[in-house]
């Protein structure tokens, strides 16, 4: 992987290439974590998936979509005070395990979710 201070030229041309892996794993984290969307290991493409999102650091909202091969899911949360509300999408062919912090799950097929949760603390 090529670095440089100076990796634009005055023209706006890069003199290599400005997709560093270090983008690709901000960008990996904020889905897995702070959007929640996992892909569940025993299953091929994100057949089955997982959406846990894990609100904290001052963030009070947050919204992720991934492109799969059966189509967009999508994962947006907002904190009102101490509730969380999380709005899922599921693709058509797809399940998917959603995990609030308080830590109740529930199983879902294909279309659009709303949960509500009480986020632990004082």
């Amino acid at each position: 992987m090529w670095e440089r201070w100076d990796g634009v030229r005055e023209d706006g041309t890069p003199f290599e290439s400005l997709n560093h892996y270090s983008k690709g794993a901000v960008v990996s984290f904020l889905h897995r974590y702070v959007a929640g969307i996992r892909l569940l290991d025993d299953a091929p493409a994100y057949r089955r998936l997982r959406i846990e999102p894990r609100p904290g650091g001052g963030i009070t909202w947050a919204q992720a979509e991934h492109d799969t091969p059966y189509g967009r899911i999508e994962s947006a949360w907002r904190i009102d005070g101490r509730t969380l509300e999380l709005d899922v999408t599921v693709p058509p062919g797809t399940t998917a395990e959603v995990i609030l912090p308080e830590r109740s799950s529930e199983t879902v097929t294909a279309g659009r979710h709303t949960f509500t949760a009480r986020l632990p603390g004082p």
